[in-house]
């Protein structure tokens, strides 16, 4: 039986990327589940659908419906016909609806603001508690030790060129449909990113062979866009209010993106919350980078 559903809300990236095949064959349906569905396009890029309310520059928000498991399967082409994207059983209609635009880079910052320290250490301590069992501060978890000999270097580390390889270490480890070390490095590019692309600084990325080379072609595909400032409206939110020195407001944000699958978003967060310190301790000085990563434990 045909299920059809509408669109509530279609990123620009995702509508750009559907926008060059128009009425043929977009790619294949990469990995599905119950809520999700990640199709890998024919340009190699990544459009997710999801039964959620969080938007981001490469999801197609939708309602309603039955779980995408019983319409569509993996390796199911994904095909634009007529404003509809079809999927084998799955009729989407995206047009018109309403577009989602990040503004992430457009974030108001005053690193000198003692405020933004405050507000850094307080979600740390939020994040620290919600954090799940198999999660890089968990010492049983494959990534804790990776992730402590990555910012035990980074710390001691004289040259931010530096950083890319000491992250590449921490990809692929762990267990979950995105390894733990995979969603840790991914939110401390973000953050770092976010930030310095307001102060005009170089970004830390990792290249897209060494990701490739080293974890499954989702993650690999979620972290390089994370490392572009490509990040969903949760995530942008919690760089926002710790940006702002908005102690409450972030607190807030950080239990939201934490609560997200089983590890993913409590490794995003600590990755989050490392990279802002690491940008803020490059920025003015001082050690909030080693006091940050001596709180989570994971100092060498």
């Amino acid at each position: 039986m045909i299920q059809r559903v509408t669109a509530k809300s279609i990123g620009r990236n995702a509508l750009l990327e559907i926008s060059k095949y128009r009425e043929a064959r977009l790619g294949s349906v990469a990995a599905v589940f119950g809520n999700t569905i990640y199709i890998r396009t024919n340009s190699d890029e990544l459009v997710v659908v999801i039964r959620k309310d969080a938007r981001s520059p490469i999801n197609i928000n939708i309602d309603g419906g039955s779980s995408f498991l019983s319409t569509t399967r993996a390796s199911a082409d994904a095909v634009v016909n007529a404003g509809e994207l079809v999927l084998d059983r799955l009729r989407l209609s995206y047009y018109p609806c309403p577009e989602y635009v990040s503004h992430v880079d457009e974030l108001a910052l005053n690193p000198e603001s003692a405020r933004i320290e405050a507000s850094i250490l307080s979600a740390a301590r939020v994040a620290s508690i919600l954090a799940q069992s198999g999660c890089v501060l968990d010492p049983q978890s494959q990534s804790h030790d990776g992730a402590r000999r990555f910012l035990t270097a980074a710390a001691s580390s004289e040259s931010e060129e530096q950083i890319p390889d000491l992250a590449g270490e921490l990809l692929g480890l762990g267990v979950g449909f995105t390894p733990s070390g995979d969603d840790f490095v991914a939110g401390l590019l973000a953050s770092f990113n976010v930030l310095t692309y307001r102060d005009k600084k170089k970004p830390i990325v990792i290249e897209w062979e060494v990701l490739r080379s080293r974890t499954s072609w989702i993650s690999a595909r979620l972290i390089h866009y994370m490392q572009k400032r490509v990040v969903d409206e949760t995530f942008e939110r919690c760089i926002r209010f710790i940006a702002a020195g908005d102690n409450n407001a972030a607190i807030d944000a950080v239990i939201d993106l934490a609560s997200r699958g089983h590890t993913s978003g409590a490794d995003i967060s600590i990755g989050l919350l490392c990279g802002a310190s690491l940008f803020l301790e490059n920025f003015r000085g001082g050690n909030l980078f080693q006091r940050l990563t001596k709180f989570f434990d994971l100092r060498g």
